[in-house]
């Protein structure tokens, strides 16, 4: 990709998120062109073009091989775009050169490590909302954010992003913005804000089908079906294909909202068929991409096809397995009547064997517990885990548990 040439300093600089003094260490201002590359590069990842981005900073690093945070970059970039290895080895070396970064780099590449690394999740939260504080109106307040969503803390996440703009920097034309605000309101329930917050971002990104999908969202889980199938014409009128975007998985997801929230129950069954077919139509070579291999398998899985989720979930954990894969594994063997493999997962979980964090463990091993019936025994695991705002929507909680008072406080937002 041919790298347009920079106008202005300032304006390149600007594009980094962050306000100029946190940058005076991080940005080699004798370095235009490498500067310009990273520019171009963070564009890409703004869009969510995660895999086009990672060769134009690669190239940044390599106009200035002092410029460390194009690498940093990168591994985001890798990380989101599923390529697990690279992301460990950029980490890697990001983390080698911690030094090389400034304070606000430096705390953030802390939380990082703690958050992939098995450190103190909570530990990692105060962290971050420490970073926040002392950094108001940087993209640090954006990742406080982010990660309150996903660890069940929605309110704190709305509260966060109250303190920035999407119409100046950091977030002028970030997408992420608009993702997690929806997603918060979604996780509260106020499925009405949440509609107005996905419109607001279709005006904003009229190109874009993931706004629109979220409206769909909004409408799904306000049992509005004849709605959810007008705005989901509208987002198949503008399919973009990402990793984090694709058809089956959008269609898949309003099966789940139906489902999650009582509506109609042919209407959900329809669009987690639809997801399916979806990923069954694939050329081959898009099959190979594992984000397709593991979103085919969770469809699979979430139809009730569970002997064939566990036979493509068997295929990826030879090739590349990760903690989701296994304790999908599990969920889809129990699920498929295979309790001793189902049993051995749980076993590799708290052994750490699979993953070194405590709470991951128990998250996983309590359902796949489920799976197996044992309601009381997930609730033993769940107490000691954490739950984020999709688990409402998980299709094991919702078969085998979805009214038990324990399950619903454990999915109750905590902040």
């Amino acid at each position: 990709m041919r790298i347009a040439p920079a106008t202005c300093l300032a304006a390149v600089v600007a594009a980094l998120w962050t306000v100029p003094p946190i940058l005076a260490q991080d940005v080699p201002e004798s370095s235009p062109d490498a500067i310009t590359a990273h520019a171009e590069g963070l564009r890409l990842y703004i869009q969510q073009d995660y895999r086009e981005s990672i060769p134009l900073l690669y190239r940044a690093h390599e106009l200035d091989p002092t410029f460390y945070l194009p690498l940093f970059t990168a591994a985001l970039s890798a990380g989101n775009a599923g390529m697990a290895s690279v992301a460990d080895s950029l980490w890697g070396v990001v983390k080698e050169n911690r030094s090389q970064f400034s304070d606000y780099y430096q705390r953030l590449i802390d939380i990082y490590t703690m958050r992939r690394e098995g450190g103190d999740w909570g530990e990692s939260m105060v962290m971050a909302r420490s970073l926040a504080e002392d950094y108001p109106g940087t993209k640090a307040n954006y990742n406080y954010a982010l990660w309150s969503n996903q660890d069940g803390r929605p309110n704190n996440a709305l509260t966060a992003l109250a303190t920035l703009d999407p119409d100046r920097e950091p977030m002028k034309g970030w997408f992420g913005f608009f993702s997690v605000k929806c997603s918060a309101l979604h996780w509260t329930a106020r499925h009405d804000d949440e509609l107005a917050c996905g419109r607001d971002a279709s005006l904003r990104f009229p190109d874009r089908a993931a706004p629109r999908w979220q409206a769909a969202r909004a409408l799904a889980a306000l049992g509005r079906v004849e709605e959810v199938a007008t705005a989901m014409g509208d987002v198949a009128a503008r399919r973009e294909q990402t990793a984090a975007w694709s058809d089956g998985g959008m269609n898949g997801n309003i099966g789940l909202e139906l489902w999650a929230h009582g509506g109609d129950e042919a209407a959900a069954h329809g669009y987690l068929e639809e997801a399916v077919a979806w990923y069954e139509g694939l050329p081959a070579a898009e099959m190979q991409r594992p984000v397709m291999r593991r979103q085919q398998a969770y469809w699979l899985y979430a139809s009730g096809r569970y002997e064939e989720a566990q036979a493509k979930l068997e295929g990826i954990i030879e090739d590349l397995g990760s903690t989701w894969d296994r304790g999908y594994l599990g969920i889809t063997s129990a699920m498929a009547g295979d309790h001793d493999t189902a049993q051995s997962i749980i076993d590799g979980f708290m052994a750490g064997e699979i993953h070194p964090n405590p709470s991951v463990q128990h998250y996983w091993a309590g359902f796949i517990v489920l799976a197996m019936d044992d309601v009381d025994g997930a609730m033993e695991h769940f107490e000691h885990s954490w739950a984020n705002g999709s688990d409402h929507r998980e299709p094991v909680l919702l078969l085998k548990a979805g009214d038990h008072p324990g399950i619903q406080e454990w999915i109750r937002p905590r902040g």
